[in-house]
């Protein structure tokens, strides 16, 4: 998003010029290949490697482990997760991966029609990590908390 902006402006800023001093020049695209350059993106790499050894995986299980981020951004820090109702911090457990889509099958059912009605609606996902409480009796229900990192961040 501020990528966006930041070219938005450059637009702009060029445009105003344009007016006042006629065609673009060699100087005026100084900056932009830097705004487009493929970032770096570790994370990712480390995903798609991961991913491609089983690429039909849809549920990632390592209790008390990491989760396998689809990027860089969106990630849950420290802090972001809140601690269960019994005040123990919340591990993580397991992650959800964007082939459960597909395991899911949805084409013809209600939710396709119901997503559709909605365009805005997307149930497209880089993960989804599940975190639990650490602490509780054995059998005893804590809800859970997802993190959703976002398919195109």
């Amino acid at each position: 998003m501020k990528e966006m902006n930041k070219i938005s402006k450059m637009v702009d800023s060029n445009k105003e010029r344009e007016k006042k001093e006629g065609e673009y020049t060699q100087n005026d695209f100084k900056g932009w290949k830097e705004l487009f350059k493929q970032k770096k993106d570790a994370s990712y790499d480390a995903f798609r490697t991961v991913i491609s050894k089983a690429p039909g995986q849809a549920l990632r299980y390592a209790r008390n482990g990491m989760p396998l981020w689809a990027s860089e951004e969106h990630q849950a820090k420290e802090g972001d997760i809140p601690a269960a109702p019994d005040g123990s911090p919340r591990i993580f457990e397991f992650q959800l991966m964007p082939p459960l889509l597909f395991h899911l099958n949805l084409e013809g059912t209600l939710l396709k029609n119901a997503l559709e009605a909605k365009q805005q609606s997307t149930l497209d996902f880089g993960t989804v990590a599940i975190y639990t409480s650490s602490g509780g009796e054995p059998g005893e229900y804590i809800e859970e908390v997802a993190w959703v990192q976002p398919y195109n961040v």
